[in-house]
This record gives C-alpha cells, structure tokens and sequence, in this order.
C-alpha cells in the first residue's frame, strides 16, 4: 500500500482544523430573514432581519448582494450585539418601473468583525409588471441642453404580456407642445424604437425640465416615463459703440443687448475724451475715470440705447454768444413770448405727477386770436384737474395734445396756462416738445415757441457687473 508524504497529510489536517474553527465560529451567531412580499415594479417594499448573538460581544458588519445590488438597501451597515443578545434592522426593495417581472435573487450577509465568521442567507424578490408593455430604453440628446438647441428624445417599447397588441399611440409632451407617433402593433416578446426632437426657445430660462412619454391604447395609458434635463445660465450682455464726429464735438451710441437666458445688471463702460475743450454731455455714470461707466438692468432678449455727447464748447460758446445778440434784438422788436416750464416733477418716477405751466405775454401790443397748443408724450397722462382754463384734448397715436383757444390778448396782459401729467411707465429721461402759440395782428401772423424741458425718471440703483465694450 502506497502511503502519503507527510507534507500533504499535515495540509490537509490544517484545512479540517480551519474548516472546523470556521464551524465553529459561525454557530455562536445566526440571521433570519423575513421573505419579501410581492410588489409591482416601480413600488417599494420593507422587510425585516434579525441578527442572534450567541457568542461574545461584537459588531456585526451588514451587506445584501443579488440579481441587481442598485434595488436594494439595508437601513444598517453595521451593529454592536451584546452576548446573548438579538438585532434588527429593515431591508428595502425598490425595482424601478420598467423591470422585468421575474422572482429575483438576493443574499444577504453578515459578517462578526471579532474572528471575521460569516453568515449567508437567501431571500427572493417577486417582480410584477402592471401593463403588458415597458419602456426598456430612453435617452436624451443633451442632460445640459442651451437655449436654442433641439433635444432629440428617444424611447424602446418591449411588449412583456402574452399577446400581441395593436392600435396604440405613443404621445412626446415638453411643456405645452405635445408630438404623437402611432404604434400600430407589437407583437409579444418584440421590442420597437421610437424618437422625436423639440427646439428650445432661444430664450429658454435656467432650470430643470421634463420631456414625457406616455403610451396610451383607447383611453389607458399603459405606460409613462419622465426624462429630465437642465438648462443652464447663460450670461452674456454685449455693447456695442458707435461715433459720429463734426465740429460741435463727438456723438457716441451704446447699444448694450442681453444675449443670456436670465434678467442681467451689469456695467457697461466707453473712454470719454478728456481734454481742455471738451465738455461731457449725457447721462450720470456710475463711476468715471479713463473710460466712464453705466449700470444696466436687462432682460433676455432686450437692448438699451444710451447716447451721449463729447462738446467742443468753444464752437457752442461763440453760437450761444450770436444767439445772445440775436434773442437781445429780437425781444426789443417784440416781446410776445411763450414760456414752459415744470413747476413741480423735474424727476418723475412712475405713478407719480408733474405740473407743468405755460407763461402767455402778449408784449406792447394786443394780439388777436391766440391759440396756445402743447403736446404730451404716450409715456405720460394727463389729469383731467385743470387749475386754470381746461384745454380741448385730442388723442393722437404718439400722445395727447392740449389746445387753448385764448381769443384777443391785450396789451401787457399775462395769461397763465397749467395742467399736470402722470408717468404711466418707467423712463430715464424724456425732452418734453416745446409749446407753440399762433395768432394775429392785424394782418400778419404771429408765432412763438416756448423752449423745451427735460423729464428725468427716478431709478434705483442696482448691482454691478463689470462689462466689456465691443469695437
């Protein structure tokens, strides 16, 4: 008889004394598992474990394992179990809702963190599926998708029942606009493709969004899936800067355009010349320097203008001193004069009210047939209180116009002419049209026209960003 070498007899008593310590470690604890119930994919269910310690004090490491490990959750990864004591803890189950219906296996396993002894139980989850079709596969062109691009939605119906089906329909909806393909039979065990696309507004603000997908046969929808995807913000405030140049001095154009997705402040700058004979004319900036700034408060999609105005004023110093003489000569050879004027609201916020007054002097000589004509713009209107003679008003497309019928103005005589205004909208600066008066002496006609005013609208300050401008 052949006898074995010693070192193979040594080997394999270690390995029955490993297998029997493992034996034995593995008896001073037990699990038992509770068998889930029967659920319906895209449902939840909750079991229970217990865990029996009949060794020493120890922790005891928790993990479940199967079929697809993402389905299942233990409320507890580890536990301390006195001697002689028992644990338990909750195990979910979660199949989403385009799982195959099957009874689908899982372990659990329990390990005690002491000698490294484990122990293994089975459990099996049954699956079933409310409708005879499931959506397989779906997918989206874009998970961040820009404004202005076109997502293409994708979708795979299987047919999962025990016959075919006919005469269904297959309906995309993004927000209010809805697409539907005709699905007009699938037979058991087959599996069909189906894709659509949607364009995004050009505008489309951030957020998160859904494209869905619903399959419906009469009236019952037999399946429906959610697909979600973002839209990012997109900030982007361009300027451009246009001048035009001529002897009185240099006139820019901002045009400043919110080309994001979501309301902008933001600082729009421009170098201003600084020399000796030029003199700044425009709005307020917000800070001045080498190059003068602006804040702006834009929507997506809208543009604001902002002209201003570099004046070499030894040019309109000398043509203001000309007007001088020319208003001096001019007065003495008549002194009928019209004067406009804002009494109260030079800066005017929306809502709020402006007075304005209309000064008539008929000078040296009487004046016969005086009508006196005003014009409000559409961005104010006009309070039917008149503190003095209440004017014929007429509605025309680009505002309202006041006329006074006056008649025969004597000699020296001094009419005064009001009414007020309200800013039915926001504005940052209106230049009011000057009145004008006509009337008659003797034969010839007389005219005057008062000079112009200016409406500053109140605005709040708001937050600055700092913006490039384009050349």
């Amino acid at each position: 008889m052949k006898s074995f070498p010693f070192s193979l007899t040594l080997a394999a008593v270690l390995a029955m004394l490993a297998a029997a310590s493992a034996f034995a470690a593995a008896a001073d604890f037990s699990v038992d598992v509770t068998q889930p119930v029967t659920l319906y994919a895209g449902n939840s269910t909750n079991f229970s474990a217990t865990i029996s310690n009949n060794g020493a004090d120890d922790w005891f490491s928790i993990a479940a394992i199967g079929t697809y490990t993402s389905w299942v959750s233990v409320s507890k990864q580890g536990l301390f179990i006195p001697s002689g004591s028992n644990a338990s803890f909750s195990i979910s189950i979660s199949p989403p809702a385009d799982a195959f219906p099957n009874n689908y296996r899982y372990t659990m396993i329990v390990s005690r963190a002491g000698n490294g002894a484990m122990q293994q139980k089975e459990f099996f989850v049954n699956v079933l599926q409310s409708s005879a079709v499931i959506i397989s596969g779906s997918s989206l062109s874009c998970s961040a998708c820009n404004p202005g691009d076109s997502v293409t939605v994708s979708v795979a119906l299987k047919n999962i029942g025990s016959r075919a089906l006919s005469n269904m329909k297959l309906v995309f909806s993004f927000g209010d606009r809805t697409k539907t393909m005709s699905v007009s039979s699938l037979d058991f065990g087959a599996e069909k493709a189906f894709s659509t696309d949607f364009s995004l507004d050009p505008l489309a603000a951030p957020g998160d969004y859904n494209m869905d997908v619903k399959l419906v046969q009469d009236t019952s929808v037999l399946v429906r899936k959610s697909l979600p995807f973002k839209v990012p913000l997109i900030s982007n405030i361009k300027t451009a800067r246009n001048v035009s140049s001529s002897i009185f001095g240099n006139y820019i154009t901002l045009v400043s355009t919110n080309y994001g997705n979501a309301p902008k402040t933001a600082d729009i700058s421009s170098q201003v010349l600084n020399a000796w004979y030029s003199l700044y004319s425009g709005p307020q900036p917000s800070s001045a320097g080498a190059e003068y700034a602006w804040t702006v408060s834009l929507a997506p999609g809208e543009s604001l203008t902002m002209n201003y105005s570099e004046i070499f004023w030894p040019v309109p110093l000398l043509l203001v001193m000309l007007a001088f003489i020319g208003a001096y000569y001019y007065i003495s050879a008549t002194s009928l004069s019209l004067r406009k004027r804002i009494m109260r609201g030079h800066i005017l916020s929306e809502g709020n009210e402006a007075s304005v007054s209309l000064e008539v002097r008929s000078g040296l000589r009487a004046i016969d047939n005086v009508v006196v004509r005003d014009f409000v713009p559409k961005q104010f209107s006009v309070s039917e209180r008149f503190e003095t003679i209440k004017p014929v008003i007429r509605k025309t497309p680009s505002g309202t116009e006041l006329v006074w019928r006056l008649g025969r103005l004597k000699s020296r005589e001094v009419r005064v002419l009001h009414y007020r205004m309200k800013a039915v909208s926001a504005f940052d600066s209106v230049r009011l049209q000057p009145a004008d008066l006509n009337g008659r002496r003797g034969n010839n006609l007389v005219t005057r026209t008062s000079g112009f005013v200016v409406l500053h609208g109140a605005s709040e300050p708001a937050k600055r960003i700092k913006v490039v401008v384009g050349k």
